[in-house]
Protein backbone atom coordinates (compact mmCIF):
# COMPACT_ATOMS: atom_id res chain seq x y z
CA UNK A 1 0.00 0.00 0.00
CA UNK A 2 1.30 3.43 -0.96
CA UNK A 3 1.35 5.74 2.06
CA UNK A 4 3.11 8.61 0.28
CA UNK A 5 -0.04 10.77 -0.18
CA UNK A 6 -0.72 10.51 3.56
CA UNK A 7 2.86 11.38 4.41
CA UNK A 8 2.82 14.33 2.04
CA UNK A 9 -0.38 15.63 3.59
CA UNK A 10 1.07 15.29 7.10
CA UNK A 11 4.23 17.10 6.04
CA UNK A 12 2.22 19.89 4.43
CA UNK A 13 0.00 20.19 7.51
CA UNK A 14 2.99 20.52 9.83
CA UNK A 15 4.60 23.09 7.53
CA UNK A 16 1.42 25.19 7.43
CA UNK A 17 1.02 25.03 11.20
CA UNK A 18 4.65 26.09 11.64
CA UNK A 19 4.28 29.05 9.28
CA UNK A 20 1.05 30.08 10.97
CA UNK A 21 2.62 29.96 14.45
CA UNK A 22 5.65 31.98 13.34
CA UNK A 23 3.51 34.52 11.48
CA UNK A 24 1.18 35.07 14.43
CA UNK A 25 4.19 35.71 16.65
CA UNK A 26 5.50 38.29 14.17
CA UNK A 27 2.07 39.92 13.96
CA UNK A 28 2.03 40.19 17.76
CA UNK A 29 5.47 41.79 17.78
CA UNK A 30 5.13 44.19 14.85
CA UNK A 31 1.47 44.48 13.90
CA UNK A 32 -0.30 42.69 11.06
CA UNK A 33 0.16 45.39 8.42
CA UNK A 34 3.86 45.89 9.12
CA UNK A 35 4.81 42.24 8.57
CA UNK A 36 5.59 41.06 5.04
CA UNK A 37 5.45 37.62 3.47
CA UNK A 38 9.22 37.88 3.02
CA UNK A 39 9.69 38.38 6.77
CA UNK A 40 7.41 35.46 7.59
CA UNK A 41 9.29 33.23 5.15
CA UNK A 42 12.65 34.19 6.64
CA UNK A 43 11.51 33.67 10.23
CA UNK A 44 9.86 30.34 9.40
CA UNK A 45 12.82 29.20 7.26
CA UNK A 46 10.64 28.46 4.24
CA UNK A 47 10.44 29.96 0.77
CA UNK A 48 8.04 32.76 -0.07
CA UNK A 49 6.61 30.58 -2.84
CA UNK A 50 5.72 27.93 -0.25
CA UNK A 51 3.75 30.46 1.78
CA UNK A 52 1.86 31.64 -1.30
CA UNK A 53 1.20 28.00 -2.23
CA UNK A 54 -0.08 27.16 1.25
CA UNK A 55 -2.07 30.31 2.01
CA UNK A 56 -2.40 32.44 -1.13
CA UNK A 57 -2.08 35.77 0.68
CA UNK A 58 -0.91 37.19 3.98
CA UNK A 59 -4.55 37.35 5.05
CA UNK A 60 -4.81 33.66 4.21
CA UNK A 61 -2.28 32.85 6.93
CA UNK A 62 -4.89 33.92 9.48
CA UNK A 63 -7.97 32.76 7.61
CA UNK A 64 -6.85 29.28 6.55
CA UNK A 65 -7.33 26.27 8.80
CA UNK A 66 -4.55 23.75 8.10
CA UNK A 67 -6.47 20.97 9.85
CA UNK A 68 -9.46 21.49 7.56
CA UNK A 69 -8.31 22.35 4.02
CA UNK A 70 -10.40 24.90 2.13
CA UNK A 71 -12.13 26.04 5.31
CA UNK A 72 -12.18 29.34 7.14
CA UNK A 73 -11.96 28.93 10.91
CA UNK A 74 -13.55 25.49 10.55
CA UNK A 75 -16.77 27.05 9.30
CA UNK A 76 -17.15 25.36 5.92
CA UNK A 77 -20.52 23.63 5.77
CA UNK A 78 -20.44 22.75 2.07
CA UNK A 79 -19.94 18.98 2.65
CA UNK A 80 -23.44 18.80 4.14
CA UNK A 81 -25.05 21.18 1.68
CA UNK A 82 -25.72 18.60 -1.00
CA UNK A 83 -29.42 18.08 -0.73
CA UNK A 84 -30.57 14.51 -0.26
CA UNK A 85 -33.72 13.11 -1.74
CA UNK A 86 -36.75 14.76 -0.18
CA UNK A 87 -34.70 17.08 2.03
CA UNK A 88 -36.56 20.28 2.88
CA UNK A 89 -35.03 23.73 3.09
CA UNK A 90 -35.39 23.66 6.88
CA UNK A 91 -33.54 20.34 7.07
CA UNK A 92 -30.77 21.78 4.91
CA UNK A 93 -30.45 24.86 7.13
CA UNK A 94 -30.46 22.66 10.25
CA UNK A 95 -27.62 20.53 8.85
CA UNK A 96 -25.52 23.58 7.97
CA UNK A 97 -26.06 25.10 11.41
CA UNK A 98 -25.26 21.83 13.18
CA UNK A 99 -22.04 21.39 11.21
CA UNK A 100 -20.85 24.92 11.95
CA UNK A 101 -21.56 24.70 15.66
CA UNK A 102 -20.00 21.25 16.07
CA UNK A 103 -16.82 22.23 14.20
CA UNK A 104 -16.36 25.43 16.17
CA UNK A 105 -17.03 23.84 19.55
CA UNK A 106 -14.44 21.19 18.70
CA UNK A 107 -11.71 23.54 17.48
CA UNK A 108 -12.11 26.92 19.11
CA UNK A 109 -10.28 26.08 22.35
CA UNK A 110 -7.09 25.71 20.33
CA UNK A 111 -4.81 28.68 21.28
CA UNK A 112 -3.83 29.16 17.62
CA UNK A 113 -7.50 29.38 16.63
CA UNK A 114 -8.07 31.93 19.40
CA UNK A 115 -5.16 34.02 18.13
CA UNK A 116 -6.62 33.94 14.64
CA UNK A 117 -10.01 35.00 15.98
CA UNK A 118 -8.38 37.87 17.82
CA UNK A 119 -6.85 39.20 14.61
CA UNK A 120 -10.12 38.77 12.73
CA UNK A 121 -11.81 40.98 15.31
CA UNK A 122 -9.04 43.59 15.41
CA UNK A 123 -7.75 43.94 11.82
CA UNK A 124 -10.06 45.55 9.21
CA UNK A 125 -8.11 44.02 6.30
CA UNK A 126 -8.84 40.55 7.66
CA UNK A 127 -12.49 41.33 8.24
CA UNK A 128 -12.80 42.40 4.61
CA UNK A 129 -11.03 39.25 3.38
CA UNK A 130 -13.26 37.07 5.55
CA UNK A 131 -16.40 38.79 4.29
CA UNK A 132 -15.39 38.12 0.69
CA UNK A 133 -14.60 34.49 1.44
CA UNK A 134 -17.87 33.90 3.27
CA UNK A 135 -19.78 35.54 0.42
CA UNK A 136 -18.14 33.06 -1.95
CA UNK A 137 -18.99 30.14 0.32
CA UNK A 138 -22.62 31.16 0.63
CA UNK A 139 -22.87 31.35 -3.16
CA UNK A 140 -21.35 27.87 -3.38
CA UNK A 141 -23.88 26.56 -0.88
CA UNK A 142 -26.79 27.92 -2.90
CA UNK A 143 -25.46 26.17 -6.00
CA UNK A 144 -24.76 22.89 -4.23
CA UNK A 145 -28.08 22.66 -2.44
CA UNK A 146 -29.91 21.12 -5.36
CA UNK A 147 -27.16 18.66 -6.12
CA UNK A 148 -27.11 19.66 -9.78
CA UNK A 149 -24.73 22.62 -9.59
CA UNK A 150 -27.29 25.05 -10.93
CA UNK A 151 -28.30 28.36 -9.42
CA UNK A 152 -31.71 28.89 -7.93
CA UNK A 153 -31.80 25.43 -6.34
CA UNK A 154 -32.20 26.85 -2.83
CA UNK A 155 -35.21 28.87 -1.78
CA UNK A 156 -34.83 32.54 -0.93
CA UNK A 157 -35.75 31.87 2.71
CA UNK A 158 -33.12 29.13 3.05
CA UNK A 159 -30.45 31.27 1.42
CA UNK A 160 -31.20 34.16 3.79
CA UNK A 161 -31.22 31.79 6.79
CA UNK A 162 -27.81 30.35 5.90
CA UNK A 163 -26.35 33.81 5.24
CA UNK A 164 -27.70 34.99 8.58
CA UNK A 165 -26.30 31.88 10.27
CA UNK A 166 -22.76 32.71 9.17
CA UNK A 167 -23.21 36.28 10.40
CA UNK A 168 -24.64 35.15 13.73
CA UNK A 169 -21.84 32.64 14.27
CA UNK A 170 -19.20 35.28 13.56
CA UNK A 171 -20.99 37.66 15.92
CA UNK A 172 -20.91 35.02 18.65
CA UNK A 173 -17.20 34.45 18.05
CA UNK A 174 -16.51 38.17 18.23
CA UNK A 175 -18.38 38.42 21.53
CA UNK A 176 -16.46 35.39 22.81
CA UNK A 177 -13.19 37.15 21.94
CA UNK A 178 -14.34 40.41 23.53
CA UNK A 179 -15.01 38.69 26.87
CA UNK A 180 -11.58 37.07 26.84
CA UNK A 181 -12.79 33.63 25.71
CA UNK A 182 -14.28 33.16 29.17
CA UNK A 183 -17.95 32.70 28.26
CA UNK A 184 -19.11 29.17 27.32
CA UNK A 185 -18.83 29.15 23.53
CA UNK A 186 -21.43 26.42 23.09
CA UNK A 187 -24.01 28.57 24.88
CA UNK A 188 -23.15 31.64 22.78
CA UNK A 189 -23.44 29.65 19.55
CA UNK A 190 -26.72 28.04 20.61
CA UNK A 191 -28.14 31.45 21.48
CA UNK A 192 -26.99 32.92 18.15
CA UNK A 193 -28.58 30.07 16.19
CA UNK A 194 -31.76 30.32 18.24
CA UNK A 195 -32.05 34.00 17.34
CA UNK A 196 -31.79 33.13 13.66
CA UNK A 197 -34.40 30.40 13.90
CA UNK A 198 -36.96 32.20 16.03
CA UNK A 199 -36.36 35.85 15.19
CA UNK A 200 -35.30 38.63 17.48
CA UNK A 201 -38.15 39.22 19.91
CA UNK A 202 -38.66 42.62 21.46
CA UNK A 203 -37.52 42.14 25.05
CA UNK A 204 -38.45 45.62 26.20
CA UNK A 205 -41.96 46.70 25.30
CA UNK A 206 -41.25 50.16 26.67
CA UNK A 207 -38.35 50.83 24.32
CA UNK A 208 -38.71 53.94 22.19
CA UNK A 209 -39.82 53.37 18.64
CA UNK A 210 -38.66 55.59 15.76
CA UNK A 211 -42.09 57.21 15.71
CA UNK A 212 -41.93 57.89 19.46
CA UNK A 213 -38.59 59.64 19.05
CA UNK A 214 -39.90 61.71 16.18
CA UNK A 215 -42.75 63.02 18.34
CA UNK A 216 -40.41 64.15 21.12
Amino acid sequence: MDHKPGRRRTKRLKAMQHVQTVALRLFDQNGFRAVTIEQVAEAADVSESSIYRYFGTKEGIVLADPDFPNQVLSTDASPVAERGAGQTDQELVDRVQSTLVTALNTRARDPIVQDRLRYLVEVPDLQAALALDLHRRIRELTHMAGGDGTSGSMSFDAEIAISATYGAVLGALQHWRNVGFEAPLDELLDRAIERINTGLAADDSTADTPSDRCRE
